[in-house]
């Protein structure tokens, strides 16, 4: 009678929400596949949780009309997460090396911005969206293959642009009100999370959220 021990080999993921790992152009590892689906975000214990609802309950004390959009699932098409945005088809963002391929026309999402379009299409038109993101970083002390991002949505109407006494109602008028309005938001924030800290604006270009 054998009596020696033996171990189980840990189940392999072969899928991942209806898609096979072993289509030709699937870049996706079943280590980050069986990892979709933690939500660590939505676990009330997590530090995650915690800094999302502090960053939320801001947001909609400045404006209830939010909407909070958190459980949808990283698996979207390429249009979604490249085309609906204006990413060319020759970005760098859309290469195999920094993107992970269910198939060519689907991917685990690089951005939580792979879902605007769609919720603009439902008529609402202030949110914020949290959830995990993928993205086939190198990892070291600062990168690792899965975050999370959390983006706001805020679309302003005709009649929520005022006119001023100094306003001349053109385009560039509205622009800096627009632009005023996303700064002294994102100043609240800032305060919020970290105290009464001084803070600056400094222009920036980042090729990689081009355009």
């Amino acid at each position: 009678t054998d009596t020696s021990s033996t171990t189980a080999a840990p189940p392999t993921t072969t899928s991942l929400l209806g898609h096979s790992l072993d289509h030709a152009d699937c870049n996706v590892t079943p280590n980050i596949a069986s990892r979709v689906g933690a939500n660590l975000h939505l676990q009330e214990k997590h530090p995650l949780f915690t800094i999302k609802r502090i960053i939320e309950e801001y947001w909609l004390a400045q404006d209830a009309n939010f909407k909070i959009v958190d459980n949808l699932p990283p698996v979207v098409s390429t249009d979604a997460n490249f085309d609906s945005l204006l990413i060319p088809s020759d970005h760098v963002s859309r290469s195999k090396s920094d993107t992970y391929y269910l198939n060519q026309d689907v991917v685990l999402r690089t951005h939580t911005s792979a879902h605007q379009v769609d919720i603009l299409k439902q008529g609402i038109d202030k949110f914020l969206v949290t959830g995990d993101v993928y993205r086939r970083d190198e990892i070291d002390k600062s990168h690792y293959p899965i975050f999370h991002q959390m983006e706001g949505v805020k679309m302003f109407q005709e009649h929520d642009l005022l006119d001023g006494e100094n306003s001349n109602n053109d385009d560039a008028d509205r622009i800096a009100q627009v632009e005023q309005d996303l700064k002294a938001g994102l100043e609240g924030l800032a305060k919020t999370l970290f105290g009464d800290v001084q803070m600056r604006w400094v222009d920036a270009y980042f090729p990689f959220t081009e355009p």
